[in-house]
């Protein structure tokens, strides 16, 4: 009898997981975004074939299977903490326009402490520095980080209560 952990283990072994999944990956994510910005005209087989052979450069550079594992077994718990949180949350307050402007808010600062977060494990694999001169300016990435997030929560209180005082001024 077959199990599904020998079934993995084979498709580990033969590559599935390492370049198959990230191949596909990578080439649904270039082609939609060829075919949506129509940067090489309306044409889908041109954008298939760009695609591909993009896809292709991404997953014969020998850093991308770790990177993949590392970043998506992070993100993977990250997800269920925060579907977790947002049926705690959801528990507590009722559906109306407050409460989306609030989820949307929500969204903003944890895609902001993603891309950080993404910078930091990239930071891991690849010398970030090399690429991305603020470095060399003398700031540590944690004052990188921390200027960031107070950066963040100002936007989001600057947008917050942008909203409540346009509504005071009509009656």
């Amino acid at each position: 009898m077959v199990s599904i952990i020998s079934v993995t283990d084979l498709w580990a072994s033969s590559g599935i997981f390492d370049i198959a999944l990230p191949l596909v990956l990578f080439f649904a994510i270039i082609f939609s975004i060829l075919n949506r910005s129509h940067i090489l005209g309306n044409n889908k087989a041109i954008d298939a074939v760009v695609a591909f052979i993009l896809s292709m450069f991404i997953i014969i550079n020998p850093l991308t299977a770790p990177f993949l594992a590392a970043i998506f077994s992070k993100t993977g718990i990250a997800l269920i903490i925060l579907l977790a949180f947002l049926i705690i949350i959801g528990l507590f307050i009722e559906r109306d326009q407050d409460s989306k402007k609030m989820f949307k808010g929500f969204g903003i600062v944890a895609g902001i402490l993603f891309l950080i977060w993404l910078i930091i494990l990239v930071n891991d694999f690849y010398a970030i520095y090399t690429w991305f001169p603020i470095a060399y300016f003398g700031l540590s990435w944690s004052q990188i980080i921390f200027w960031l997030f107070i950066i963040a929560v100002i936007v989001v209180i600057a947008v917050s209560s942008g909203d409540k005082d346009k509504n005071k001024g009509n009656p």
